[in-house]
């Protein structure tokens, strides 16, 4: 990629010229999409662990335990083809400088615990009974555009600037069905951002690279094991039925054991530039939304799941 032709006016991020022509946006125009892949030592991953455990001769078990994780990359290279990572690497400006960010991959706190309990009767017979608890922070991403701001010829990469004030964005209604004027945008827009913890907390500057966290998530779940003993040949076989339910507390309340995810990452559709210019000061349109996470779950992990099985276990 050629070198930034400016800045944009506005933000002052760096921008690139929209020509694929000799002088443009590529270095040279013979090539369009080359990857060099290369190692950092700037990245780094460290985890602790905190654990207890308790067994009581009568057949009960219980674990509980911590971890806490922090995790810092220049890209979290999340796709098997480089081209794809690359891309997906949000960025306020020249995607070849590659800043130090939170890795798609940190999982900060982690908390479990289990209670079991086995008891074995009648010569024939063993049942056990386990719960499993587990909550978690929530995963991060990272709020970008939709469309190019830089002209850097990849779509849904550029960071967002939060603004203070509606002086600082230009909006235009998002269709010719929407009927809002732009003080009824910027008061959605500002209204979303008042509503969710990192945007309020960084106007007036630019959205990081996995800044943003979805809320913790918990979940419970139930296994039960019923054991039959059987004597062939002289050694004792078990015949086991199983039966689990994942996410437990989803089927005894839908509030329940759900992960919330954001509405949307590309808060900010860009429209083109006021004076029709790569540098030009740009223009935003904004799809109202209710809220920033509000009954908007992630449908397959927030719901319960149940699963018979049956095993023969040779002794």
């Amino acid at each position: 990629m050629n070198t930034p032709i400016g800045r944009r006016d506005g933000d002052n991020r760096e921008v690139y010229s929209t020509s694929q022509a000799a002088g443009g946006r590529l270095v040279d125009t013979r090539f369009t999409d080359v990857s060099l892949l290369d190692n950092t030592s700037r990245a780094y991953q460290y985890s602790l662990t905190a654990q207890a455990t308790k067994s009581f001769a009568f057949g009960l078990d219980l674990m509980a335990a911590y971890n806490y994780g922090t995790a810092r990359d220049v890209t979290s290279a999340n796709s098997s083809i480089a081209r794809s990572s690359f891309t997906a690497n949000a960025v306020v400006g020249n995607p070849n400088e590659f800043v130090l960010g939170i890795s798609d991959n940190q999982l900060q706190h982690r908390f479990i615990a289990s209670v079991s309990y086995a008891k074995k009767y009648a010569k024939y017979f063993g049942t056990s009974v386990s719960f499993f608890y587990t909550a978690r922070s929530g995963n991060y991403f990272s709020y970008t555009y939709a469309s190019d701001l830089n002209n850097d010829g990849i779509n849904g990469n550029d960071l967002i600037y939060i603004p203070r004030t509606q002086n600082e964005i230009i909006l235009v209604p998002s269709n010719a069905a929407d009927t809002r004027t732009p003080a009824q945008i910027w008061q959605d827009l500002n209204t979303y951002i008042t509503n969710d913890k990192y945007l309020s907390g960084r106007k007036g500057q630019f959205a990081e690279r996995n800044g943003a966290e979805t809320p913790w998530s918990s979940r419970l779940d139930f296994s039960i094991r019923q054991d039959f003993y059987v004597n062939v040949k002289g050694k004792t076989n078990t015949i086991q039925l199983s039966f689990d339910v994942f996410n437990f507390g989803n089927m005894l309340n839908s509030d329940w054991g759900v992960v919330q995810v954001p509405n949307r990452t590309q808060l900010l559709n860009f429209r083109g530039s006021v004076d029709g210019t790569a540098t030009g000061r740009p223009v935003f349109s904004f799809d109202n939304l209710p809220s920033t996470f509000r009954d908007n779950i992630d449908p397959f992990v927030s719901k319960w799941e149940a699963q018979v099985g049956i095993r023969y276990i040779f002794n």
